[in-house]
């Protein structure tokens, strides 16, 4: 929503909003809530009911049409471009009314209307209700306008006024002494109008949201590592993961920002069904190529970068890296590298680092080793997802057999220096037998 002046109450507030769309706010009787009737140009006039003296009207107590000389004959709607977030204004003129009297102009704030057109449609309705010099009558009803509620549309028949079928807008409503109802009432001219007669052309900056939903550049499968099992799966079903049981997760960068989230697609050989739906994985780019063993290394402050700050490790091509700590200042990392079932790789200036453990698309089915996978992540927004057949193709071969375990307490022939890659309350909990994932360097 777009910023309205700070209001006092909420009645000011309410006030606004009424003032914004053009519409009567009032108390409904009938069902003890609040009621709000926007004030257009929705009805056809030989469907309106018509008032007489014959016909519901006991009397007219007042008529009070103002003048025109002196009543504003330009109205300047000043508005705000949300895009840019800077005011303008819109300008609606009564031609002759100016050339007879002057300009007398009046300025108002509608803070909440967010581009030109509609605001020279604004000034345009603004200028009709000041300037047209409408007739204001306080009628009295007997009992046939007691269904009247503020904002009805009515014809009014007055002869001796001059008013023949002549259409009133129901503003204020009271209730008489003997049963009456004293209606103040306005000649109609609140309909929006459909065009205006400006002087001021304005072109808004304002670009209505786009939902297209676009094909994901950014994505990859990869095979869970054993050492996120124990965070999604519960002890009772870890016992029944084989060691030739693979699990297959998906990765992908949010290709807008109304983006939400994507399917996941998943063909083993009997064509594609979804599997998942998941979150788009926070990613980073690194900058500069980065040696197997080097533990600093820089990235681009970009895009989704702050997700470091809880990422606790990364997933770079078929590296995992434990973060240590990150200087957001200089964009540099220290990092643990060849951690949980993976070895130190090379990696090109330029390559993703996927925050995994923050998001990723998670297929439960269980894989076995060397299984051919083509996947595709179909980009979802709020009113649309991607067609298929323009998702790029994602490939994996299963490979990995479950790591050797070693328990720690049985470990005497040789040293073992465990850096755990995160801190897991499950595992290590007081009194609870440690056993880790090691592969043999030499």
């Amino acid at each position: 929503m777009y910023p309205l002046q700070p209001p006092t109450s909420i009645k000011e507030f309410i006030q606004q909003i009424v003032d914004h769309i053009g519409a009567a706010q009032y108390d409904n009787i009938e069902t003890g809530k609040q009621a709000i009737k926007l004030i257009r140009h929705d009805y056809k006039v030989e469907d309106l009911p018509l008032f007489t003296y014959d016909n519901g009207i006991l009397s007219v107590l007042d008529d009070d049409s103002a003048a025109t000389d002196k009543q504003a004959n330009q109205i300047i709607v000043k508005y705000r471009e949300p895009v840019t977030n800077r005011d303008d204004q819109a300008i609606a003129n009564n031609i002759a009314a100016v050339q007879m009297h002057g300009v007398i102009s009046k300025t108002v704030e509608y803070k909440g209307i967010p581009t030109f057109d509609l605001a020279a449609r604004v000034a345009q309705r603004d200028l009709e209700m000041i300037a047209s010099g409408l007739t204001r009558l306080k009628i009295t009803f007997d009992m046939r306008g007691s269904e009247l509620r503020p904002g009805d549309v009515i014809r009014v028949n007055l002869p001796e006024r001059d008013i023949v079928d002549v259409v009133f807008r129901v503003g204020e409503l009271k209730n008489g002494n003997e049963g009456e109802i004293v209606a103040t009432c306005l000649q109609d001219v609140f309909g929006l109008p459909s065009a205006n007669y400006s002087t001021q052309k304005g072109e808004s900056l304002y670009v209505p949201p786009d939902y297209t939903a676009k094909p994901i550049e950014h994505a990859q499968l990869f095979e869970v590592p054993y050492h996120v099992l124990p965070l999604v799966l519960t002890d009772a079903e870890l016992v029944y993961v084989k060691p030739t049981d693979c699990f297959v997760w998906g990765m992908g960068a949010q290709p807008t920002p109304l983006s939400v989230g994507y399917d996941m697609l998943v063909n083993v050989g009997a064509g594609y069904a979804q599997t998942a739906t998941g979150s788009f994985t926070p990613c980073i780019e690194l900058v500069g190529e980065v040696s197997p063993y080097q533990t600093s290394i820089k990235f681009r402050l970009e895009g989704e970068y702050s997700a470091l700050a809880g990422a606790e490790a990364l997933i770079v091509d078929d590296e995992i890296i434990k973060i240590d700590s990150v200087d957001f200042k200089t964009g540099t990392m220290t990092v643990g590298r060849g951690c949980a079932d993976t070895i130190p790789q090379a990696h090109k200036a330029g390559v993703l680092a996927w925050c995994y453990l923050l998001a990723a698309g998670t297929d439960e089915t269980k894989y076995t080793v060397g299984e051919q996978i083509k996947g595709k992540l179909l980009t979802r927004t709020a009113q649309q997802t991607l067609d298929e057949s323009k998702a790029q193709v994602l490939t994996l071969t299963t490979v990995n057999v479950k790591p050797a375990l070693i328990h720690l307490a049985k470990c005497k022939s040789m040293a073992v220096t465990v850096t755990p890659l995160m801190t897991n309350p499950r595992l290590s909990s007081p009194g609870r037998t440690v056993t880790v994932m090691c592969r043999r360097i030499s």
